[in-house]
């Protein structure tokens, strides 16, 4: 099994399920990475808010084209 060593912190991190959200966010704080990040709906975005992190994109609906969009909205600001 190859692992990957992540060196540069994400731009951007996309969740879709709020369940890995302290997890995921936590191996990120540990190594003082600030990543955007984007959530499939409002479910997930309100754990990631739990955790005290900033949510920059939302999909409007729970769709991949919905959050596709969110995210280029993001990257256009």
């Amino acid at each position: 099994i190859k692992t990957r060593n992540y060196q540069e912190c994400p731009w951007c991190v996309v969740f879709f399920s709020p369940s890995v959200v302290p997890s995921t966010l936590s191996y990120f704080q540990q190594r003082k990475w600030n990543p955007k990040c984007a959530a499939i709906g409002q479910t997930t975005a309100s754990a990631i808010n739990k955790v005290n992190q900033l949510v920059s994109a939302i999909a409007e609906k729970p769709s991949p084209e919905s959050l596709v969009s969110a995210i280029l909205e993001l990257k256009q600001k």
